[in-house]
């Protein structure tokens, strides 16, 4: 074998292990922060901040390995005393962990990749380190996630970056390459073009992700999609024969981003496969366009090595802005994506090389088009009271109407959580999914002594309005916001009859670290929108909950969704399971709504496994949206 294509091996063996390493570490956080798709835009900010720190590293041409592993290791050992504190942000908790947990390995990789390129001044091999990327897409999502344990997975990969290591890096890096060249530094103007065409395309990648995962389903499926189209177009721009026409990628652009911003707009009104096609289409169409501009912005190859270190500091910028700041600065959780898009579209096109005057006004009035965009996008409702954006989502409290009069709603994302009637007569009627005729209606509003009560969500405390004297309830939440709204805004939990304890946290660690409550009713009904938080869902979680449930106690599902079927699910954790639907009643405050039991009840009798339903089992390690998709949807 040539050296040559020994240098494009271990390139596509790079590219391999820093991408293959992105979708396990999500899966792994998941459980502990809520399930949501901010742990995965975390994840992004973590892995493109490393990526910076081993680009810095081949730049200053640090010493292989010790360095390396020296940069990795300081802020590895201050997260390590830093993890444990309860952070407001869970974002910086999960940069910690990750820090922690394969910090040094991935600056390691990050390093290698441009010591490589710079070893042979061919920015060919930045397209082979992506295109191996791309390779593990297909490696992972066919035969590692659907077959391999999470645990091994992990140990999995440490095991082929050592192996890497001892391969590839020793023998190809030791021998560096002179001093760098005299080629001309670069103009600042043309550095800011850099980071600003690298920045405007992690934003949306992180955003258009984000948007993709919230109302959908939070799977290491729809993380890959976006960021393989996004690495994609870096292997199509920096390959041998140049990026793709100017103009070609420059209409593609704005007509898929402009088919994002609509299905954002949209919402939950749009169909599911509107959302399944927009947003990645963007992310292509979008990134070839401003990485074809980097490709051909890109400096001589003595130079590369700043170049990828500048690249690196605007991916870390805009994936930052849309998991820190973007929290802080839009009402909409769709704000950034709009700016994102419209960032795209007037840095792709190639307004920065024309000098006129006419050339400038275009590029501004882009640029102002965006923002304006950005700043009409659906924000809290006019009747909002109350509206907090955090790392779970937007949630807000608003003033509405419903058929039997004046209610105050709680709303996280674009899903009603729960409502309260205004009137002190109607008060305390228990509304939405929680009915009287629903499953937990039945089962609380029977007759019986005492009892212990478990409740797997808050929303605006609802149940608690069926506690009696004697009752306990104990509500698990994971979003701060919900429970001060809960509390500051509707009156279920201090008018209960019940004792009533509410707990912070993801329910299932919670539960796992607790002794057996010995709860009478455990109800499940923890979706943030309509993402599933899978990891309550799976036959480890099942095991916990059976743990904490009396003998003949009843453990009960929310399964109401718009584009999946839980059902088979649920029939996967029991063949006992038992389906109630309930119409809605406009006059009782009642909404259309579909729940499983598994456990016997008397209230609930008349309730029947469902028919011609195949079981589904998921596990911690193993899970499929494919096969809960509802048909048209």
């Amino acid at each position: 074998m040539t050296e040559s294509r020994r240098a494009e091996l271990a390139a596509f063996g790079l590219g391999f292990l820093a991408f293959s390493i992105q979708p396990v570490a999500g899966k792994l956080l998941l459980p502990s922060f809520g399930g949501g798709p901010s742990v995965w835009t975390a994840c992004l900010l973590f892995f493109q901040t490393a990526l910076l720190g081993g680009y810095a590293l081949a730049h200053a041409r640090a010493p292989r390995g010790i360095a390396a592993a020296a940069l990795a290791l300081i802020p590895s050992v201050l997260a390590a005393s830093w993890a444990s504190r309860n952070w407001s942000w869970p974002a910086l908790e999960i940069a910690a962990l990750l820090c922690v947990n394969v910090g040094a390995p991935y600056v390691m990789l990050a390093w290698a990749s441009p010591a490589l390129q710079r070893r042979y001044k061919a920015y060919r091999l930045y397209a082979w380190s992506n295109f191996g990327s791309l390779v593990s897409v297909p490696v992972y999502l066919v035969l590692i996630e659907p077959n391999v344990p999470l645990r091994w997975q992990i140990a999995g990969w440490l095991a082929a970056w050592a192996a890497w290591e001892v391969l590839f890096t020793f023998g190809l890096s030791a021998r560096e390459a002179g001093p760098v060249g005299r080629a001309p530094a670069p103009a600042a103007a043309q550095v800011l073009h850099w980071v600003a065409l690298s920045a405007s395309g992690t934003a949306l990648l992180a955003a258009a992700t984000n948007q993709l995962t919230q109302e959908v389903f939070v799977t290491p499926f729809l993380w890959v999609i976006p960021l393989v189209l996004y690495l994609a177009t870096f292997s199509l721009s920096f390959r041998e024969r140049g990026a793709p026409d100017r103009t070609l990628s420059a209409v593609a652009a704005a007509v898929a981003g402009s088919a994002a911003c609509v299905a954002a707009a949209m919402g939950t009104s749009a169909p599911l496969w509107l959302h399944l096609v927009a947003y990645p289409a963007a992310v292509f169409a979008c990134c070839l366009c401003v990485h074809g501009e980097l490709a051909r912005a890109r400096p001589e190859a003595e130079r590369l090595t700043a170049f990828y270190l500048v690249v690196a500091a605007g991916g870390s910028l805009g994936t930052a802005l849309v998991a820190v700041f973007a929290p802080k600065v839009f009402a909409s959780n769709h704000g950034e994506l709009f700016v994102a898009v419209a960032a795209c579209c007037a840095l792709g096109s190639h307004v920065w090389r024309d000098r006129d005057l006419r050339a400038v006004r275009v590029w501004s009035l882009l640029g102002t088009a965006g923002v304006a965009l950005a700043a009409l996008a659906p924000g809290p409702s006019a009747a909002a009271i109350e509206s907090r954006r955090g790392f779970f989502g937007i949630v807000q409290v608003a003033n509405g109407t419903e058929a039997a009069g004046r209610v105050r709603k709680l709303i996280h994302g674009r899903v009603m959580h729960g409502f309260q009637f205004d009137d002190d007569m109607r008060r305390s009627w228990p509304t939405a999914y929680y009915g009287r005729k629903s499953a937990p209606g039945l089962v609380l509003g029977a007759d019986g002594g005492p009892r212990r009560i478990g409740v797997i969500g808050l929303g605006v405390g609802t149940l608690a309005a069926y506690g009696r004297p004697g009752d306990e309830i104990r509500f698990y939440e994971i979003n701060p916001t919900v429970i001060d709204f809960a509390r500051k805004h509707f009156t279920f939990l201090r008018d209960s009859r019940a004792a009533v304890t509410v707990a912070e946290g993801d329910a299932r660690v919670l539960l796992d670290r607790e002794p057996a409550r010995q709860f009478d009713v455990l109800a499940i009904d923890a979706f943030s929108s309509d993402a599933i938080p899978a990891h309550l869902l799976t036959r480890e979680a099942y095991a916990v909950y059976r743990r904490h449930l009396k003998p003949d106690g009843v453990l009960l599902f929310h399964i109401s969704n718009r584009y999946l079927d839980l059902a088979p699910v649920v029939l996967g954790l029991s063949d006992r399971a038992a389906r109630i639907a309930t119409p809605a009643d406009p006059s009782a405050g009642a909404s259309e709504t579909t729940w499983m039991a598994i456990g016997a009840h008397p209230a609930l009798a008349g309730a029947r496994v469902p028919e011609g339903v195949r079981p589904i089992v998921w596990t911690d390690d193993f899970s499929s949206l494919f096969s809960v998709w509802k048909p048209g949807r």
